[in-house]
C-alpha cells in the first residue's frame, strides 16, 4: 500500500488493508495503550478510595494532587519512561521488535499528553522529561504533587511514598509491564471489536501515528518466533550444590508441582461434590442474581477449585521455602495455572461487571478494557494470595479466609456458619497432606532452570 492511498479512505478502512500480520501487531499496540489508560486511571481510583485509611487531613492535598486529571497524564508519561526497552514475552509479534513496544506506545503517549496532538513535535519518550530509572520517576512524580497541591515540607511528601505512593507504584508498574500483556495475548488475533473501539477511541493523529507505523511495519520481514537462547554462565563464586542444598524447592522439576496441583483439584472437586449443597442456597450464599445461569456458576466454581488447589501447593512450598516466590519454578507453576484458567478467569470477571454475582456493583454498561481489568485484578488477589495465607495469623478460618482471598464462590461458602466449618477442615487436611508429599520431592532429583526449560507437561 503506497501513503497516497492512505488519504483516500475512513481510518479503519485504511488500517483493515494492511497484511494480517501486520494488523496483528497494531491490534497489540492499540489494546496495549487502552488498557495502560485505564490501569492508570483506575489505579488512582484505588489509590483515592486509601484516604479512608488515612482519615487524618494529613495526606489531603497530596492525595488531591495525585488524583487531578492532569497528574493522570503525567503519571501515564512517567510510569512509560521507566519501561523503555522492556520486553514483553507474552506476545509473538510479528514485525515489531518487542523492545520497541515500549517506545511506540511512548510516542502515542508524547502527542496526546506533551505535543498538544501535534506530529512535527518532539514524540521521543526519552524527552519526557521523566527518568529511565522507576526510583527517580516516582521521585518526580511526587515532587510535582507536593508542588501542585502546595506542600511545602517534603518530608510529609516521603512519609506519603512509604505510607502510601510506593506500593501504588510497584503494582501498577507490574501491571502495565507484565499483567496486561497477559490480556493482550488471550484477546482474539486481528481486528477485534475491542480494538475497533478502541482505535476508534483514538484522536485523529494517533490515528495518523497508527497508520504510518502500519505501513513502516508491512515494509518489515517477519520476525522468527524461535530465537536461540544465549545460555547464562553463573559467576566463579556461585555454587550450584550449595543453592540446591539450601533452597532445593527452587530446583524442583516444574512438573512435579504441576501434577501435584492437578491432583488436588480432583480431590476439591470431588469433596465439594459430597458437600451436596442445594442449588437455591448456594444461590443465597455467593449471591447469584437470576442472570447468573447455572452454567455461569459451574465454571466460577471449576475455577475456585482450580485457585483453591494452586494456592494450597504454592503455600506448602512457601511455608518451607520463603524465597520460593518469584524464582524459575513458581513463575512456571503459575504460568500453567493461569494458562489452563484464562478463560474462566474471564468469565469470571464478566460475572463479576454484570453484577450477577457477588455484592459488587453492577456495571452492565462496562467495556472489554474494564473487564480486562477486572480480570487483572483477580489475577493479582490469586498470586497474592499463598503469601498473604503464609504471613496471616489468628484462626484456621481467618487465615483460610487470605487462602481462598481470590475466589468467588468458594471464600463464601467458607464463611457460612455450617459449611465454612467442614470446608475449612478440609482444606486444612490438604494442606497438611503435601507436607510429606514435598519432602520425597526435594529429596529427589533437582534441575537447573536451563535443565527445566526443556521440560514440559
Amino acid at each position: 500500500m503506497g501513503l497516497f492511498d492512505l488519504f483516500r479512505k475512513s481510518e479503519w478502512t485504511k488500517l483493515k488493508d494492511f497484511p494480517p500480520s501486520v494488523l496483528q501487531d497494531i491490534a497489540y499496540i492499540v489494546a496495549f495503550d487502552s488498557l495502560i489508560k485505564f490501569s492508570v486511571s483506575d489505579g488512582i481510583r484505588k489509590l483515592e478510595e486509601q484516604k479512608v485509611v488515612f482519615s487524618s487531613s494529613l495526606y489531603s492535598s497530596l492525595f488531591k494532587a495525585i488524583s487531578d486529571e492532569n497528574m493522570n497524564h503525567e503519571l501515564h508519561l512517567a510510569l512509560l519512561s521507566t519501561g523503555v526497552g522492556k520486553e514483553f514475552s507474552e506476545i509473538s509479534w510479528n514485525h515489531l521488535p518487542s523492545f520497541r513496544v515500549v517506545g511506540f506506545l511512548g510516542i502515542l503517549a508524547m502527542c496526546e499528553y506533551r505535543n498538544s496532538e501535534q506530529l512535527i513535535a518532539q514524540s521521543d519518550l526519552t524527552k519526557s522529561g521523566y527518568s529511565a530509572r522507576s526510583d527517580e520517576a516516582r521521585s518526580q512524580i511526587l515532587v510535582l504533587a507536593a508542588k501542585q497541591g502546595g506542600v511545602e515540607n517534603l518530608d510529609l511528601a516521603r512519609n506519603f511514598d512509604s505510607d502510601v505512593f510506593l506500593d501504588f507504584w510497584l503494582n501498577i508498574r507490574k501491571t502495565i509491564f507484565a499483567d496486561i500483556q497477559l490480556i493482550v495475548a488471550a484477546e482474539k488475533p486481528g481486528l477485534t471489536i475491542f480494538v475497533k473501539k478502541a482505535f476508534e477511541n483514538l484522536s485523529p493523529s494517533r490515528k495518523e501515528i497508527i497508520l504510518l507505523f502500519a505501513n513502516t511495519l508491512s515494509k518489515n520481514k517477519i520476525i522468527p518466533q524461535q530465537v536461540q537462547e544465549v545460555r547464562k554462565i553463573p559467576p566463579a563464586s556461585y555454587n550450584l550444590a550449595d543453592s540446591q542444598k539450601e533452597s532445593p524447592f527452587k530446583y524442583i522439576p516444574y512438573p512435579k508441582l504441576v501434577y501435584a496441583m492437578q491432583d488436588i483439584s480432583k480431590k476439591i472437586d470431588k469433596f465439594i461434590s459430597n458437600m451436596s449443597i442445594k442449588e437455591y442456597e448456594l444461590r443465597r450464599i455467593i449471591g447469584a442474581k437470576n442472570g447468573a445461569t447455572n452454567a455461569m456458576i459451574n465454571n466460577i466454581i471449576e475455577l475456585d477449585i482450580n485457585i483453591a488447589s494452586y494456592c494450597l501447593i504454592t503455600s506448602a512450598v512457601l511455608s518451607k521455602e520463603p524465597s520460593f516466590i518469584g524464582c524459575g519454578v513458581w513463575k512456571k507453576l503459575t504460568e500453567v495455572f493461569e494458562n489452563k484458567n484464562r478463560s474462566l478467569i474471564f468469565t469470571a470477571a464478566q460475572a463479576l461487571t454484570s453484577g450477577v454475582i457477588g455484592d459488587v456493583h453492577a456495571n452492565r454498561s462496562a467495556d472489554a478494557s474494564e473487564k480486562a481489568s477486572l480480570a487483572l485484578n483477580l489475577i493479582r488477589d490469586i498470586r497474592k494470595s499463598p503469601n498473604n495465607f503464609v504471613a496471616s495469623q489468628g484462626s484456621d478460618i481467618s487465615r483460610l479466609s487470605a487462602l481462598l482471598g481470590g475466589t468467588l464462590v468458594l471464600k463464601h461458602v467458607l464463611n457460612h456458619p455450617r459449611f465454612g466449618i467442614v470446608l475449612g477442615r478440609f482444606l486444612i487436611e490438604s494442606l497438611n497432606s503435601l507436607s510429606p508429599i514435598l519432602d520425597e520431592m526435594k529429596s529427589g532429583e533437582l534441575l537447573t532452570w536451563d535443565q527445566q526449560k526443556k521440560l514440559s507437561v
